[in-house]
């Protein structure tokens, strides 16, 4: 069965993969319906749980929820990630250039122990 605009979804997962795998963090199309598609994420041996990638005909935009996760561990990245897919070899750490990527590095860093499980933030972001 087709379901509206799924190869609109298919192609967007399709980059938004890409740029994932250039983070270590490996995904698998796991539901597709109208309008939706379900990505399973993982890193390693950690599942996450499930991104959903949401298309808007009106406009003919894409939007990222991450409400199924369930270790929410990984979505500071996975929302940077989201917001700088036109730019996939910029590294998320900033780098030489600074911003406040190297801060929001350091949040996630902070938040997950070497189980990949939450653990308390050290740091707020205003």
């Amino acid at each position: 069965m087709v379901f509206k605009y799924e190869a609109e979804l298919r192609d967007k997962a399709g980059e938004f993969k890409e740029v994932l795998a250039k983070r270590n963090i490996y995904t698998e199309i796991n539901m597709v319906r109208d309008y939706m598609i379900k990505l399973a994420i993982a890193r390693g041996e950690v599942e996450y749980g499930n991104l959903v990638i949401y298309y808007r005909a009106k406009d003919g935009s894409f939007s990222l929820k991450t409400h199924e996760l369930k270790n929410k561990a990984i979505e500071p990245e996975v929302m940077a990630s989201w917001e700088r897919r036109d730019s996939i070899n910029e590294p998320l750490g900033g780098g030489e250039t600074g911003g406040k990527c190297d801060f929001e590095n350091k949040v996630a860093e902070s938040i997950i122990d070497n189980n990949g499980d939450r653990v308390k933030d050290k740091y707020k972001i205003y």
